[in-house]
């Protein structure tokens, strides 16, 4: 039978770029959520097993942390993950009762 490769379909329909990271025992894979497909391996950080993994805000460093107690940062060059999302501002906590609140509490 012929095998037909068929174009990978997009997993994610988004207008941006998203990225995840695996951290396995021995190695950091960094996935583009879009296609599925890794898209960096990182290893040979540590001699023992690898615990813990967290992004920084930005997007561009990676904090891994192993079960001998040291940590490495991870640095990607700009615009080796894209362009960072510019932030939202955040909304002010409302400070008014909402009537359904209000409503809710009962007489006092």
């Amino acid at each position: 039978a012929a095998v037909v490769n068929k174009p990978r379909r997009r997993q994610l329909d988004l207008p941006h770029a998203l990225y995840f990271a695996v951290l396995t025992l021995d190695c950091v894979v960094v996935y583009r959520a879009n296609d599925m497909r890794p898209c960096k391996l990182i290893s040979g950080l540590h001699c023992a097993s690898l615990t813990d993994l967290a992004w920084s805000r930005c997007g561009t460093k990676m904090a891994v942390s192993s079960h001998d107690g040291y940590c490495s940062i991870i640095s990607f060059d700009e615009g080796e993950l894209g362009t960072p999302l510019p932030e939202k501002e955040e909304e002010p906590e409302a400070t008014e009762a909402r009537p359904e609140a209000e409503a809710a509490k009962g007489p006092t």
